[in-house]
């Protein structure tokens, strides 16, 4: 004997759809994992050495909630739980050896997390490139943006508009 349960829609406790059915076997789920936004640079960027620079991620992928400010360059949710924030990046052309590359997540303005690379290239320009991936505790509130940083030479890199996004999602409360 089997036991089947059948249901098209299932609501929390406030009368909320969060699953529902088309009675083909395709659910839609509402605000499981959202918000949840994924973010470029429009084109490369540059970045002074040795300053602090702010990275513009202008160009929305997807922002499911509307919740990523792309003239502010910040992730707000306005929900509190809990989020997998990440980053990668990648900074052309640095060719001198012992060169510091520094990616940093900053939250409600200060410094929270970096990840960082010191290019032992001393032959033509290398490309090198930075992932960071953490969970974060949000509260209503609370805001995210990424900075970059190097000390190759004088002049100005280029962040890669191809190879850099800035991503995050709510795993749960």
């Amino acid at each position: 004997m089997t036991s089947k349960l059948k249901v098209n829609l299932i609501n929390d406790s406030g009368d909320n759809n969060i699953i529902t059915s088309d009675g083909s076997g395709n659910l839609t789920t509402q605000k499981i994992l959202q918000p949840n936004f994924s973010v470029k640079l429009t084109s490369n960027q540059s970045v002074s050495a040795s300053t602090l620079t702010t990275l513009q991620f202008n160009s929305e992928q997807w922002d499911s909630d509307g919740k990523f400010d792309t003239s502010t360059y910040r992730f707000t949710p306005t929900i509190a739980g809990k989020y997998c924030i990440s980053f990668t990046i990648m900074m052309q052309n640095i060719a001198t050896a012992g060169n510091r590359i520094q990616y940093s997540l900053y939250k409600n303005g200060a410094f929270y997390a970096d990840v960082g690379d010191w290019q032992p290239s001393t032959g033509s320009g290398a490309d090198p490139a930075a992932t960071l991936s953490l969970l974060i505790d949000f509260n209503t509130t609370d805001y995210v943006y990424v900075t970059a940083y190097h000390d190759s030479g004088t002049g100005a890199k280029d962040i890669s508009s191809d190879y850099s996004f800035f991503q995050g999602f709510r795993i749960g409360s």
